[in-house]
């Protein structure tokens, strides 16, 4: 049987996505929030996707194209590696 008050880890990462886009409503706000008090797993799923809107909304309001803040850079060797693996890999 189906709790009233309760829902599962699919419905509540369902939630966290629609609310990104559009107001859910109170009841089901309601439900993702309670769900997310109690599973760490949601919670965190919930803030890595807003965190990818925002980043996402931000460089789409930039001049700057988007980039990964790395400390690494590939020599020239590795880049040609790796790019014959990939072909490779496409036969």
């Amino acid at each position: 049987m189906k709790s009233l008050f309760m829902i599962n880890c699919k419905e509540a990462s369902k939630l966290a996505s629609e609310q990104l886009d559009h107001p859910i409503g109170f009841r089901r706000k309601v439900l993702l929030v309670l769900h997310l008090k109690m599973c760490d797993a949601c919670n965190y799923f919930g803030k890595q996707i807003k965190g990818l809107k925002d980043l996402l909304s931000s460089s789409n309001k930039s001049t700057q194209p988007l980039t990964l803040n790395t400390s690494q850079n590939l020599s020239e060797e590795k880049k040609i590696s790796l790019q014959e693996k990939i072909k490779q890999e496409l036969r």
